[in-house]
């Protein structure tokens, strides 16, 4: 009963929200999906999790695996971070699709704004599994009613209103006369002050409901989200310095909690920031800058092209809460300067309007190559695996092949017209700070000001134990139709290399 009462209570605050409609945001530009490959116990998985379009609302959940002896999967979300983190509800069982063994579906309620996580389980004959993803969750816009349901909604409500004034005056001018009596004067007039006062009772109720829902509205816009402002300068030196500041000035919702004095190294970087020449896409750097203050950060520009860049820096919060923040800068030439140097890259890619939308393969400096096992038929909102492969002068898999930053490789994803954005890994979307927040080993150290040498891996990402030194495998969920571009760094003895290839999804 406390059961049923309870999802009534949360689909009545969903459905009086549906017409404020927001879309989510997410770390990404763009790309909402959070997709991830990882070890669940003995189970290798790739979950792909959809944010909801409301707050409350409903994510969806899609667990695939290549393990045939799971019995059952099943999915809880908590907050990523704080008590209600250790405190998950009862576990909701995916549904597995028919005839598919490795196919399972389903969906949780998110409560709140902010950073959650999904617990996965996973039952098979192995025994258990578990592995948790981490999700930012937030509500970024309202979309307004359209005019012509307006109108359709005042006149219905036009009726009710002259209905119900209209029923209580016949009620009083004709309800205690006997069957066929007309009414006399009295019974009139008593009908028409009824009719008044039925009128103004009702239009004040209306009116009550119509200051309630706007203040349920305006506390419902003081929590959406609203990106981090960058403002980026070239100073004497060939300095770049960024300046981040928070535009939300009312102090309300969860917003007022955000800070910019709790960043978590990811990779070992406070900041890893791309700039990335427009409109062609033909330069790429990927970059660390180091921060000075809160919202401050320096870094030393590489020799580079001229030209418009527009800057992503990826940022994670102590609350696991990853946010991506973008500007933009007219950068002139630069040939003195500071030579890339650490996990600093910068790569020079065929541009856009000259791409080749078939290629397989790109030749690289140093007679290197990389190879992009292309996929066929890529579809919007599914979960893809992509393929590359780092290659020597010979034509074989590259002897000298390293980690770049702990992983086989980092790729960015844009999108043409430069709607969305992607930093994202072998293990998936998510930043490998969160996974690790959601999946800490039992001896995880604090992590606020460590440094990413001094943290225990508490996931186990999938190709890690069945890939190759030289192959970088990246699951991704196209967020929707168009042409994109992607760019991939994999790393041979100290060399970074950087391969763009471009895909066109239906």
């Amino acid at each position: 009963m406390l059961r049923t009462a309870h999802h009534r209570h949360r689909n009545l605050m969903l459905l009086m929200l549906l017409l404020l409609a927001p879309m989510m945001a997410h770390a990404h530009i763009g790309s909402p999906d959070v997709v991830v490959q990882a070890q669940a116990g003995p189970y290798p998985l790739l979950i792909s999790v959809q944010p909801p379009n409301v707050i409350p609302g409903i994510a969806q959940i899609q667990v695939q695996s290549n393990a045939t002896d799971i019995v059952s999967v099943s999915v809880a979300p908590t907050p990523l971070t704080g008590q209600a983190a250790l405190h998950p509800p009862v576990a909701d069982a995916l549904v597995r699709a028919s005839g598919n063994a490795v196919f399972y579906s389903g969906s949780a309620w998110i409560m709140s704004n902010g950073s959650w996580q999904m617990h996965i389980t996973v039952h098979g004959a192995r025994g258990i599994g578990s592995l948790s993803v981490p999700l930012p969750s937030v509500a970024t816009s309202t979309l307004p009613m359209p005019q012509w349901l307006q109108i359709v909604l005042c006149l219905l409500g036009a009726l009710l209103v002259l209905g119900m004034a209209a029923m209580i005056g016949a009620a009083l001018r004709e309800a205690m006369l006997p069957p066929g009596a007309p009414p006399d004067s009295a019974h009139v007039h008593k009908a028409r002050i009824g009719m008044v006062v039925a009128l103004l009772l009702v239009v004040g109720v209306t009116v009550l409901g119509w200051w309630w829902w706007m203040n349920i509205a305006r506390a419902y816009r003081a929590n959406l989200y609203r990106p981090l402002k960058m403002v980026a300068t070239l100073t004497s030196g060939n300095m770049l310095q960024l300046n981040i500041s928070d535009p939300n000035t009312s102090g309300a919702g969860w917003l007022a909690q955000r800070k910019m004095d709790d960043l978590l190294p990811d990779h070992g970087h406070i900041m890893h920031l791309y700039m990335v020449r427009e409109p062609q896409l033909d330069v790429v750097l990927h970059l660390h800058p180091a921060q000075t203050g809160a919202g401050e950060f320096v870094q030393p520009l590489p020799p580079m092209p001229s030209g418009e860049y527009k800057l992503y820096a990826d940022i994670v919060h102590d609350s696991g809460f990853a946010e991506t923040v973008v500007g933009d800068m007219s950068v002139p030439l630069i040939t003195e300067a500071h030579r890339a140097q650490g996990d600093d890259a910068i790569g020079m890619v065929t541009p856009l309007n000259d791409a080749d939308w078939k290629a397989t393969s790109e030749a690289l400096p140093d007679d290197y190559s990389m190879t992009f096992d292309r996929p066929q038929n890529v579809q919007r909102g599914l979960p893809v695996l992509l393929h590359f492969e780092l290659l020597g002068a010979n034509g074989l898999p590259a002897a000298d092949s390293v980690d770049y930053m702990g992983m086989r490789g980092h790729a960015a994803i844009l999108k043409a017209d430069g709607t969305v954005f992607a930093h994202i890994h072998p293990f998936g979307s998510a930043s490998m700070v969160a996974m690790m927040l959601a999946n800490p080993s039992q001896n995880m150290p604090k992590m606020q000001g460590m440094k990413m040498a001094n943290m225990q891996m508490g996931f186990m990402p999938v190709q890690t134990m069945e890939r190759a030194a030289n192959v970088a495998v990246f699951p991704y969920s196209f967020p929707n139709a168009g042409s994109y571009r992607i760019i991939v760094q994999m790393k041979h003895g100290d060399t970074v290399e950087t391969g763009a290839f471009d895909v066109a999804v239906e």
